[in-house]
C-alpha cells in the first residue's frame, strides 16, 4: 500500500516524487480516454467554421496537438499503457466525407506525422493498433494498414509507455470477432483458448487489466471499453468538459481517488461494515438522506447538445481561435 497523503499533500508533490508513488502502488496502470466529439469541440472550443472546406484540416491540426498533450500528461503522471478509441464502427458508417477526412485528417496525424513520430521516440512509446482496422482497407484507405505496420515496427523496440489507439473497436462487433477466433482456436487445438490467449491475440501482447476509464461530456461507455481487460477494477470517471480541457489538478485528483477512496473488493467486501464506527455510520446516514433525491447523470438540452445537470454560468463558451 503507497504512502498516505492528504489531497494537498498529494496535489502538490514534485512531479519525480508524484511517478514514483504510482510506480511503488503499482497502480493506475492501464487507463482509457474517449477523446469524442471531435467536430463539437471544433466548433464550440476552437470556434471553427463547420462550413467552410478548411474546417477538417484545421480541426484535425489543432485536435491533435491538444491530443498529444493529454497523453503527455498521463505518461508524465506515471502511466504505463493508455487507450484512446479513435474511430468507432459507428463513426465508419457515418458518410464518406466524414470518414475520408477523419482517415485522411485524423489517422494520418497519429501514425504518419513527424511530429507524433518524433514524440514517439522521445518518449520511448511503443504503439499499437487494435480494433478490426483492416476494415479500412476494404472502405477503400489500404495505405492505412501500411501506416499501421510501419508505426508498430518502428516503435516495437520502446517499452517505456504503450499506447494503444482504437480503429473499429466497437465492443458489441469486436465481440463476435473474439468469438469467432475463440470457435477456430478450438477446432484447431482441441480446447478453449484462455483469456490470457485471447488477450494476446487481441492486442498483440499481454495487457493488465484496466484500471479507470475517462469519458468526458457524457455519463456513458460509448460501447468502447477494451474487451476482454475492463470491468474487474476499472473505475470510471467523467469530466463535465472536453477532453482537451483535461489539466494536472484533474489527473492528479483521479489518481488520488483510484488510489485512496474507491476500494476494489470483487464482491468479497467482508471488512467495510465490521470496521465502520457508529460515528461514520451516521455521517453516511446523513448523506444519503439529505441525497435522497439527487440522481447522478441527469442532464440539460441546449440546441442539439446535451450538459450535465449542474449550475450553468453563461451559454458562452470558452472559445480558443486555432492558431492561423
Amino acid at each position: 500500500m503507497p504512502r498516505t497523503y492528504s489531497r494537498e499533500e498529494f496535489m502538490s508533490l514534485p512531479t519525480n516524487d508524484f511517478v514514483n508513488l504510482i510506480n511503488d502502488a503499482k497502480k493506475p496502470r492501464v487507463g482509457v480516454l474517449i477523446p469524442d466529439g471531435t467536430r463539437k469541440i471544433g466548433v464550440i472550443y476552437y470556434g471553427l467554421d463547420s462550413n467552410s472546406p478548411e474546417f477538417e484540416a484545421k480541426l484535425f491540426q489543432r485536435i491533435n496537438k491538444d491530443l498529444m498533450e493529454v497523453v503527455k500528461l498521463f505518461f508524465n503522471h506515471g502511466l504505463h499503457t493508455f487507450f484512446v478509441p479513435c474511430l468507432t464502427n459507428g463513426n465508419l458508417a457515418r458518410n464518406e466525407h466524414y470518414v475520408e477526412k477523419a482517415v485522411r485528417n485524423g489517422l494520418e496525424y497519429i501514425l504518419k506525422s513527424d511530429e507524433w513520430l518524433d514524440f514517439y521516440d522521445e518518449r520511448k512509446i511503443r504503439v499499437k493498433i487494435y480494433g478490426d482496422y483492416e476494415r479500412l482497407t476494404e472502405m477503400g484507405f489500404a495505405e492505412v494498414a501500411d501506416w499501421i505496420s510501419d508505426v508498430q515496427a518502428r516503435t516495437a523496440k520502446f517499452d517505456r509507455h504503450i499506447l494503444y489507439f482504437g480503429i473499429a473497436c466497437s465492443n458489441r462487433e469486436e465481440m463476435d470477432r473474439i468469438l469467432d477466433y475463440a470457435i477456430d482456436f478450438h477446432q484447431e487445438h482441441g480446447r478453449r483458448p484462455s483469456r490470457e490467449e485471447l488477450i494476446s491475440w487481441y492486442y498483440n501482447g499481454a495487457v493488465d487489466d484496466v484500471d479507470f476509464f475517462i469519458r468526458p461530456t457524457m455519463f456513458r461507455d460509448s460501447d468502447v471499453q477494451p474487451p476482454l481487460i475492463s470491468g474487474v477494477k476499472t473505475q470510471m470517471y467523467f469530466p463535465i468538459g472536453p477532453f482537451p480541457f483535461l489539466n494536472t489538478n484533474m489527473v492528479r485528483e483521479i489518481f488520488f481517488d483510484l488510489l485512496y477512496n474507491r476500494t476494489i473488493t470483487h464482491g468479497n467486501d467482508t471488512e467495510s461494515l465490521d470496521n465502520l464506527t457508529e460515528a461514520e455510520a451516521e455521517l453516511i446516514n446523513n448523506y444519503y438522506t439529505e441525497n435522497r433525491d439527487k440522481i447522478i447523470g441527469l442532464g440539460n438540452r441546449i440546441g442539439d447538445f446535451w450538459l450535465p445537470s449542474g449550475k450553468i454560468k453563461s451559454l458562452k463558451s470558452d472559445k480558443r481561435k486555432i492558431d492561423e
